[in-house]
């Protein structure tokens, strides 16, 4: 029995042992790097990338890039990679390779599309986040292999399940994964993460803000959207008593209009700056790790030649340069939001003087008790409207 147990003791050691050097070793201060035609095949690639891979350069040029594809890999991942990179965009991905020698690997994969073909840059993974979705692609897998589902129909759990995760869509996914590696590459590193990337971080958290006050402001339009209706209803009911009430809801009504179509308008701007945020980030943390393998390319070409080299260099300037057009646009967007947010000043500026006239003139009723209720609730919304535009001004300073 002792024996037996000795045994066991020794397979699971062994077993233990196998799991922990399974993993081709791939440190965060490495980036991966390889350039594909349109079809995908091996054009060119960087030391990293074959050394992790556990390939000599004569299996790796030339082949297929899913030569190091690992079948734990939901099909649902590289259809949406090829769907982007065939539309001309650029996709991040949690990419899980297999080595020449069965080793597995984890990458946070950036595809581009080039001219003649595709980019890609893979940094180490790590942290919560790659926790999570190792287990999401777990069961994303399987799922795949019990319904034999298409890559299409797969992908379309996946996308779904991203929304239930708290992703508007894919985009906004996969721009959030980037930052969140970066940041933990910083860390794994001790070193500072990239002033650009804070910047980016601060202006997002600002964009969040103002379309949270903009919510808030709108929920509380809505919420008074009847009033005037209800007044007028009222007025009705007391005949000629209740005239000078009837003139206050039409005067509520004509500012309430006014203000409906600006609240819109603030809804839409908010939408607005957090996308062009939201793509500013992208492009800042993709200049930058091209930035970072340009480095690594120039000093390995050294050595031997790496095509794509230039190829490199002009993405992470075009890069930059569209990251620099969406802050401009979100600047033009802050300016128009000043100017609807004091036209919405004055509107409730004006909306308060309405207020108090209809409060006057509620006080000359013999019962005024459903009226005041009412003009309350217009009370409610002016305290909100100014509350949700000082925020919004500040927000937009701060920007």
């Amino acid at each position: 029995m002792r024996a037996h147990l000795m045994c066991m003791t020794l397979a699971v050691r062994k077993m233990n042992m196998s799991t922990a050097t399974n993993e081709s070793p791939f440190q965060y201060d490495e980036l991966f790097f390889s350039k594909t035609d349109l079809k995908g095949i091996i054009l060119s690639g960087n030391s990293v990338f074959r050394r992790v891979a556990e390939f000599e350069w004569e299996d790796l040029i030339k082949k297929p890039h899913n030569i190091i594809r690992h079948p734990d890999m939901p099909r649902a991942v590289f259809y949406l990679l090829w769907q982007f990179l065939k539309n001309g965009q650029p996709i991040g991905a949690f990419v899980k390779n297999k080595s020449k020698t069965g080793k597995f690997y984890w990458v946070f994969a950036l595809a581009m599309p080039t001219e003649g073909g595709y980019l890609s840059v893979r940094l180490k993974p790590g942290g919560d986040l790659l926790k999570l979705i190792d287990k999401e692609y777990q069961a994303l897998r399987a799922v795949e292999k019990s319904k034999n589902l298409s890559p299409e129909e797969s992908s379309q759990l996946l996308l779904k399940r991203i929304q239930e995760l708290g992703f508007s869509n894919y985009t906004e996914f996969m721009t959030e994964a980037l930052v969140n590696q970066l940041f933990n590459r910083s860390r794994e590193r001790s070193i500072e993460p990239a002033a650009e990337l804070v910047c980016m971080g601060q202006i997002k958290n600002l964009g969040e803000d103002i379309l949270k006050s903009t919510n808030k402001i709108l929920h509380a339009y809505k919420a008074t959207q009847l009033v005037p209706l209800n007044l007028d209803i009222y007025a009705n009911r007391l005949g000629e008593a209740g005239s000078q009430i009837s003139v206050v809801a039409d005067q509520y009504k004509k500012l309430a209009d006014e203000i409906n179509v600006d609240i819109k308008t603030f809804e839409t701007l908010s939408k607005e700056i957090s996308q062009q945020i939201a793509t500013s980030r992208f492009y800042v943390c993709a200049s930058e790790l091209l930035d970072e393998v340009s480095s690594y390319l120039e000093k390995e070409s050294k050595e031997h030649e790496i095509d794509g080299l230039e190829e490199v260099k002009h993405l992470a300037n075009t890069y930059r340069s569209k990251s620099m057009t969406n802050v401009s646009e979100v600047i033009s967007v802050v300016r128009k939001f000043i100017s609807i947010s004091e036209g919405l000043r004055s509107l409730g500026t004006g909306l308060e003087l309405v207020r108090v006239t209809g409060k006057i003139e509620s006080a000359r009723l013999t019962n005024s008790t459903e009226a005041i209720a009412l003009l309350d609730n217009l009370r409610q919304f002016q305290v909100v409207l100014s509350e949700g535009l000082r925020e919004v001004l500040d927000c937009n300073a701060t920007m």
